[in-house]
């Protein structure tokens, strides 16, 4: 395996791409930074390349100038502030050393030597906690020790590149594995439990609250999770295109960045005053080139909905806080974020893209949602109290809590990986599809307003719709049932039970219906001589003995096949009047 020292000289060939948030350039024209400590209005930043430590004043215009503190280190992988001690993790030279930040002219003083490619540190109490990369471990020493002795914490980890503390948690970004662990720094045999994984090169965190921030450097941005997020998590994009971050920090609302590639440090406003963080390049080109309509307008239009620069990764608030509408199908859309300051959305459409993640507990007066065929394996509703009509087909997602929507109308989850669903609380809703789903379990009890209720394609054996008593169109074919009980629904016009169980129905409350399908069954006998309205009759390939279709309306039957029936040598029907459609 590479290691990172080789991989810090690689990367310094990389172009610098153009960042996509309202930020701001800080410093600029350094030799590869790497990490970054704060004290106060001061900034420390080492330099990799440079093989140094400088200064900034934060509180400066900006850019501004950095000031050299000291030269000559090996490499710099990561910076530690205890009291006026600054700690260095110097790559090169497999040590961690300290300078006095208050003396005239700083002298380097090594702490430990003989470390595995250190690339950063943390504190806690008196022992210091290092991440040795190359090593693929953490240690750790006692920094009052006379001569510190490193202990290792954990091994086994693939290239390890920054650690952070919460509590007795110890997050560690792991570079080559592409993934943030953690463990327990009171367990007398620690074991790594992976937090999140599929990330691209995460360097340093971040902790604000219970966000987590990461530096993802080939990734070039900077994603989040949420720490009490059941584990594994995922990452949300906070900041795309950014040119090698390696490191951020926050102090107060603005998040400052060090970008590797760029030789710069860069800082934003995760508050900014009148901008939405737009981080998806095919969300923001949207908006930057449609109105509040949704009609197309010129860039830099002043009715627009965003801010004017295309590619920047960010749009005014006030252009999207008043949207009503938003329609941004089929545009491999990936990222949704900034979705949370349209605040006034009743509509949203953003069907067939790629979308894997969606936060919608601000669009509160939501009413339409369609975000069929996307990449969804959750998806959470119980904010959006006002949903009328849900569309969420041909996604991923195991589960749904719909118990806040009860002015839901319109439910759509087909072609998912739903279990078991629940419309108990969803009193007015008339249009169900749940079907090709893996459900074992519906609950439509007191749903009297159901119209439509379509289970195809699942593994379900038994259902109660004995208080749907305005069921009209009922589709349950493919699943497990040998019997279901619809002597309360006698509205049911179209009634779909293909390829079941079934050897019999009573279907004695259905007399006005118009298509039955039942084929792939093992019905042996059905009277359909109260039948007058039936259009279309499909019994093929049952065990059936006796059929008797005599409803006195035989030339209405345009669909009959009964087709497989082998035992089948009589259908009693209308005297000298065949079926249009018929198919034996």
């Amino acid at each position: 395996m590479k290691t990172r020292i080789l991989f810090l000289t690689l990367i310094t060939f990389l172009v610098c791409n153009s960042k996509t948030y309202a930020q701001v350039d800080v410093v600029t024209g350094l030799g590869l930074p790497t990490d970054m400590a704060i004290n106060g209005n001061d900034m420390y930043i080492v330099e990799n390349g440079g093989r140094k430590i400088l200064k900034i004043d934060i509180t400066s215009p900006i850019p501004t100038t950095a000031t050299d503190i000291i030269t000559g280190i090996g490499g710099g992988a990561g910076l530690l502030l205890n009291g006026n001690d600054l700690y260095i993790a110097e790559n090169s030279n497999g040590k961690i050393s300290k300078i006095d930040i208050t003396a005239a002219t700083p002298v380097v003083i090594d702490v430990i030597t003989g470390l595995f490619n250190p690339q950063d540190m943390i504190l806690s109490g008196n022992d210091l906690y290092i991440v040795e990369g190359i090593g693929g471990k953490i240690s750790k020493i006692d920094i009052t020790a006379t001569i510190p002795v490193a202990v290792d914490v954990i091994r086994g980890l693939n290239n390890p590149s920054d650690i952070i503390l919460n509590g007795n948690d110890l997050y560690i970004s792991e570079f080559a594995g592409n993934k943030i662990s953690k463990i327990d720094i009171t367990a007398t045999t620690p074991v790594a439990i992976d937090v999140v994984t599929g990330l691209n090169w995460p360097s340093k965190l971040e902790l604000n609250g219970n966000d987590l921030y990461i530096s993802e450097f080939f990734g070039q941005k900077i994603s989040k999770i949420d720490i009490t997020a059941s584990l594994p998590t995922t990452a949300t994009d906070v900041v795309i295109n950014l040119a090698g971050v390696t490191a951020t920090k926050l102090i107060g609302s603005d998040l400052y960045i060090a970008e590797y590639s760029a030789g710069k440090i860069s800082k934003l406003s995760l508050t900014a005053s009148g901008l939405t963080n737009v981080p998806d390049p095919n969300l923001e080109n949207y908006l930057e080139l449609h109105n509040a309509q949704g009609m197309p307008v010129a860039l830099n239009s002043p009715n627009s909905m965003g801010d004017g620069i295309n590619g920047n990764g960010t749009v005014f608030t006030n252009r999207i806080n008043t949207v009503t509408k938003l329609e941004v199908p089929n545009l491999t859309i990936s990222s949704m974020v900034g979705i949370e300051d349209f605040a006034a959305l009743k509509e949203l459409n953003c069907k067939m893209n790629q979308i894997g993640t969606i936060d919608l507990s601000q669009n509160t007066l939501l009413e339409k949602l369609n975000i069929g065929q996307n990449q969804l394996t959750m998806l959470d509703v119980t904010s959006n109290v006002n949903l009328i009509d849900l569309v969420c087909l041909s996604n991923q997602i195991t589960s749904i809590d719909l118990s806040m929507n009860s002015m839901l109308l319109n439910f759509d989850g087909g072609n998912n990986k739903f279990t078991s669903l629940d419309f108990r609380q969803n009193t007015k809703i008339t249009t169900i599809n749940g079907s090709t789903n893996q459900l074992t379990n519906v609950n439509v009890s007191g749903v009297s307003t159901l119209t439509t209720l379509a289970l195809i394609d699942n593994q379900l054996s038994s259902l109660d719709v004995s208080t749907n008593i305005n069921l009209r169109a009922f589709f349950i074919n493919k699943n497990n049932f040998s019997n279901i009980d619809v002597t309360n629904n006698p509205l049911i016009d179209s009634f779909y039970v293909s390829d079941n169980q079934f050897a019999s129905l009573d279907l004695s409350a259905q007399t006005n219906m118009r298509v039955f399908r039942a084929e792939n069954n093992m019905f042996t006998a059905l009277d359909f001589s109260a039948f007058s309205r039936l259009f279309t009759l499909i019994l093929n390939n049952n065990q059936l003995v006796s059929l008797n279709i005599a409803n006195g309306n035989n030339t209405g039957l345009f669909n009959f096949n009964i087709s497989g029936n082998s035992g089948l040598t009589c259908v009693t029907a209308d005297a000298a009047t065949p079926a249009a459609g018929l198919s034996a």
